[in-house]
């Protein structure tokens, strides 16, 4: 539950549930294990965005709400931020090095994790308050305002929204451990995961 204040009196606002604000569907509930992806402002187009789901929304195959229909979009989103497009701020070092520091602090229950030059991804286990959106818009705007500093410029940082995916089971966990923490390997970055130093795989060595 959330708390916020109305005609000076605390109230509490609960988690939304399973909702969208346009780009990508969220659940956003406590307890609940997810796979988190947040994004630089430049790491994929939006306008890319709209014209994969126009076209998966053209495949007879998929309806509207389907989950394959869903995974075939991630997929090609991840496949294209891999290729390191925009200004990649996260290869600086000292961006990295904050942007890591402030997710383990600010966050609880964060389990593995990885910096990539122009995305982050992490699980999660949300606290019961406030709502996942404000947790992760808080973690947004600290790192935002941080990496700005250290860039030595003003503006935009992160796309404006994030992505989600509630982990179903053990098998699913396992599989996204994994996915999180070879990415740098998948990306051509590094021979073993163990070598990304921005990463859980590298600081559990």
């Amino acid at each position: 539950m959330r708390r916020i204040k109305i005609n000076s009196k605390i109230t509490t606002m609960p988690h939304k549930g399973r909702h969208s604000r346009g780009y990508l569907p969220h659940i956003d509930s406590s307890g609940i294990t997810q796979f988190i992806t947040l994004r630089l402002f430049d790491a994929v187009p939006t306008q890319l965005i709209e014209r994969w789901k126009e076209e998966l929304a053209q495949t007879s195959e998929f309806s509207e709400d389907s989950e394959e229909r869903k995974r075939q979009l991630v997929r090609r989103i991840a496949r294209f931020e891999d290729r390191g497009h925009g200004e990649c701020f996260f290869l600086e070092p000292t961006v990295s090095r904050f942007a890591a520091q402030t997710l383990i602090q600010d966050l609880e229950n964060v389990g593995n994790w990885v910096i990539m030059p122009n995305h982050i991804h992490f699980l999660f286990r949300p606290a019961p308050e406030p709502s996942l959106g404000l947790q992760i818009k808080n973690l947004k705007g600290k790192t935002a305002r941080g990496a700005n500093k250290l860039l030595n410029r003003r503006g935009t940082f992160w796309f404006p929204d994030y992505f989600d995916r509630m982990i179903r089971d053990e098998e699913h966990l396992r599989k996204t451990r994994y996915y999180i923490e070879q990415n740098p390997v998948k990306a051509g970055l590094v021979p073993r995961a163990e070598d990304w130093q921005f990463s859980s795989a590298y600081n559990r060595e």
